[in-house]
């Protein structure tokens, strides 16, 4: 399959489920395991666990009672609901990112049993002022973040928790909130880190707008200036490429969209690249490939156009340029043979000149080829195609607003557009 070929769309395929949780407030977050047996939601309440039973009749919902554990918050939290929940890829646990900023750990391998148990309680994004007198005796957190990031308690905001992501290794989660802080903590360990600013420089706030694990506990964090960094969890820095390349180098187009990223695809067949996608546009970005020239030309589909364009022009051109000197070699000759008072030495001449004409002939189209390729690679530089660097940010716009894009195989990637009319 070429890169940018349409596919027809799928037709409409019977629901699976639909659930009506019973809840005295709105859902304010949920999600499913990877085997697709667990569903988690929560509300202002507190988080609930499902367990899915699929069968020829169809799929069968049951509560699993005694989730979660009480102490999965302490006793002075003022609220239980979840902002976000993910499970690891193993299903032993799940980590639940509270109302009040808490990032709690829960062991539920022996969920058919009803036993769960709290892991640990991470405190990376609290920050005020009764908050730290709250988790003074915090047991994973030996300086409270809101002294390690230099910020003063009194004035420090309550955060919200917005976005989480759990390795695929089942050794990290990842969380960042509404203050664009990012904390990388362990699952099976007290370790965790908070990420420095992604813009200490600048005087525009920069927050991420997404996380995403890829291949080897690499964290992906696009934001909101449609900048891509990637975290390596493992070494506790920015990768190579990250440092290079994530927030000075992006090509014009992909940065200046006027929608910010709102997710990150990863697929199986491709443990070196990401696809990043927003409302209007996906994009393939190799992340051991240089992002190129900042004017370059990023969707598929215009360079193709325009390549298909510009060869087009100079084949014309160059076909005219031949049909020309063809035709004034043919006049010149046609002049040659009508002069009947030439000596028989100048016959001679023209034999060997019609001889010499028939091997430069030879020798143009010979070199015609690379003449025409040199201008050919020029005029695409021109308009913005480097044929000589790799094409990195590979860019498609063939869609409605997206809504959402994950791969399920190896290639086989869904992407949900949002309809015209809804």
């Amino acid at each position: 399959m070429e890169s940018g070929q349409g596919l027809q769309v799928y037709e409409r395929q019977r629901d699976l489920l639909q659930m009506e949780l019973k809840t005295k407030t709105n859902l304010l977050c949920s999600t499913i395991s990877s085997s697709g047996r667990l569903v988690a939601a929560s509300d202002v309440e507190g988080p609930k666990l499902f367990s899915l039973v699929h069968s020829e009749s169809g799929v069968q919902v049951r509560r699993v009672r005694g989730f979660p554990p009480e102490n999965f918050v302490p006793e002075y939290s003022e609220s239980r609901g979840a902002t976000q929940m993910r499970f690891t890829s193993d299903e032993a646990k799940v980590a639940i990112a509270t109302v009040d900023g808490f990032v709690s750990i829960v062991d539920i391998s022996e969920w058919q049993q009803g036993v769960f148990t709290t892991v640990r309680r991470h405190c990376q994004h609290r920050n005020t002022k009764d908050e730290v007198e709250a988790d003074a005796g915090c047991s994973d957190v030996l300086t409270h973040p809101g002294e390690a990031k230099n910020i003063v308690a009194a004035v420090a905001d309550m955060r919200t928790i917005t976005s989480m992501a759990v390795s695929s290794s089942g050794k990290f989660v990842a969380t960042s909130d509404s203050a664009g802080y990012v904390a990388v903590v362990g699952i099976d360990n007290k370790g965790a880190t908070v990420l420095p600013p992604l813009a200490p420089r600048k005087q525009q706030q920069e927050w991420p707008t997404s996380l995403e694990f890829v291949t080897g506990d690499q964290l992906v964090l696009p934001t909101n200036l449609n900048h891509v960094f990637v975290w390596d969890a493992v070494k506790r820095s920015f990768t190579k490429w990250s440092r290079a390349f994530g927030a000075t180098n992006i090509p014009r187009t992909y940065s200046r969209m006027m929608s910010c990223v709102a997710g990150v695809a990863v697929n199986p067949a491709e443990p070196d690249c990401i696809y990043t996608f927003a409302t209007n546009h996906i994009t393939r970005i190799d992340l051991t490939l240089a992002p190129g020239s900042q004017s370059a030309v990023l969707n598929i589909h215009k360079r193709k156009q325009i390549e298909q364009d510009i060869i087009a022009k100079v084949v014309e051109e160059k076909e005219r340029e031949t049909s020309e000197r063809l035709s004034e070699q043919s006049q010149y000759k046609r002049k040659r043979k009508q002069s009947v008072s030439e000596s028989a030495r100048m016959d001679v001449d023209d034999a060997a000149s019609d001889v010499a004409s028939v091997v430069s002939e030879a020798a143009s189209v010979r070199s015609q080829g690379k003449d025409w390729e040199g201008t050919i690679v020029a005029r695409l530089r021109e308009a913005g195609i480097n044929v000589a660097e790799p094409h990195n940010f590979r860019m498609t716009e063939r869609y409605q607003n997206l809504m959402h894009a994950s791969f399920v195989d190896a290639n086989t990637m869904v992407v949900l557009e949002r309809p015209w009319i809804d």
